[in-house]
């Protein structure tokens, strides 16, 4: 149910703050979906899964660095209010 509450919000225009985004990314971390033990993916499957789940907590990590203060989300809003005319004459 969360991934389909996101995409519907987003769908709707609304972005995430980043303690929901990484709260997200942390659930899909434990909820099983990612697991590297799993003996039916071959050698190759675990193996890209572990490197899957490494990407994601690198990510998880680097927006609660970075974008503690959901700057990324001001921006995109405050540039979506914004009315730019880009006249060109030829």
């Amino acid at each position: 149910m969360r991934t389909y509450e996101i995409l519907l919000t987003l769908s709707n225009g609304y972005l995430p703050t980043t303690k929901q985004f990484t709260q997200y990314l942390r659930w899909i971390l434990r909820s099983g979906i990612l697991e590297p033990r799993n003996r039916r993916l071959s050698v190759r499957g675990r193996n890209a899964i572990r490197d899957l789940r490494a990407w994601i907590e690198a990510i998880a990590e680097e927006a609660e660095y970075k974008n503690g203060n959901d700057e990324i989300q001001q921006f995109i809003w405050e540039l979506s209010q914004t009315d730019v005319d880009v006249g060109m004459t030829v």
